[in-house]
């Protein structure tokens, strides 16, 4: 399953970054903390405004998610 949650978790964590920091009229903390722990979905509206909160771009979340997924395997 490509849980991107998990991913924006370690990203988030990474940088130092509380869920509260990136909740907005458009993302509830509820809702990004259910996406973080893979209960839920997100639009591509949502996740891509999220990306933009945490200044990466699709493509380097790309390169995190699947270096990420690797780990998570090799473990």
């Amino acid at each position: 399953m490509n849980n991107y949650g998990a991913t924006v978790k370690e990203l988030r964590k990474s940088k130092g970054l509380l869920l509260k920091e990136l909740v907005d009229e458009q993302l509830s903390m509820s809702l990004l903390s259910q996406f973080e722990n893979g209960k839920t979905t997100i639009s591509c509206e949502r996740f891509h405004r999220l990306l933009d909160k945490l200044e990466v771009s699709f493509a380097e979340f790309q390169l995190l998610h699947t270096g990420s997924i690797i780990r998570r395997l090799k473990s």
